[in-house]
């Protein structure tokens, strides 16, 4: 996985392009690729699950990466917003993202003031487990089919399903986090590998 370069507008030359067009389009790849804000994250307590949080940060990942309030908590999973992405448009993906999982979960209140929280459960009496998992799916399908156009996204034509690129928590397999946003979909390897001219390896993940 290439690393995020905070220098690349530096070393960006326009000049190298045939036209203004093609040099837009890649310093637009490059400015999303390298862009560590703006983020709709889910976070969960270690601790005690069933009980999921979701929000957003206009900001890097880091800074919703713990609580001082509760030692246990952690973001699991982040889904990328578009670099440049407005403080008020972030903002209305969230509520939407909201009303969607109010429909579905139980939000939680607040202990003292009663005011609903930015974590869900499920409802009473229902048979099924709430996991950041299940979230995670549900939320990066409705992220796709409603706001694809603010993601940092792309579509699979051969799964057939939108994709958006994201961040998953490593410090659950004991590695050290790094808040880039990537393709963690496995692409499907790309059927021009495999024929005569292709690279041959049946690993290999460079579909496009």
């Amino acid at each position: 996985m290439q690393k995020v370069d905070r220098n690349w507008e530096a070393k960006f030359d326009a000049d190298m392009f045939d036209d203004y067009k093609e040099s837009w389009v890649e310093q637009e790849r490059l400015r999303q690729q390298n862009s560590t804000i703006c983020w709709i994250y889910i976070g969960i307590d270690t601790q005690r699950s069933g009980e999921i949080k979701v929000g957003k940060t206009t900001g890097e990942l880091g800074t919703r990466a713990s609580s001082t309030q509760n030692p246990y908590y952690t973001v699991f999973h982040a889904f990328k917003i578009k670099h440049q992405s407005t403080a008020a448009t972030i903002a209305s993906i969230e509520a939407s993202v909201f009303d969607m999982l109010d429909k579905k979960y139980v939000r939680i209140k607040h202990w003292g003031s009663s005011k609903p929280s930015e974590w869900f459960k499920v409802k009473p009496g229902a048979s099924e487990w709430l996991t950041p998992e299940t979230l995670t799916d549900l939320i990066e399908i409705f992220l796709y089919e409603l706001h694809s156009s603010h993601m940092y996204c792309y579509y699979c034509v051969t799964r057939g399903r939108g994709v958006i690129h994201g961040w998953r928590n490593p410090l659950i397999k004991g590695n050290v986090p790094s808040y880039q946003a990537t393709d963690l979909s496995s692409p499907p390897v790309s059927i021009e590998c495999l024929m005569p001219g292709g690279c041959g390896d049946e690993n290999c993940h460079c579909f496009k």
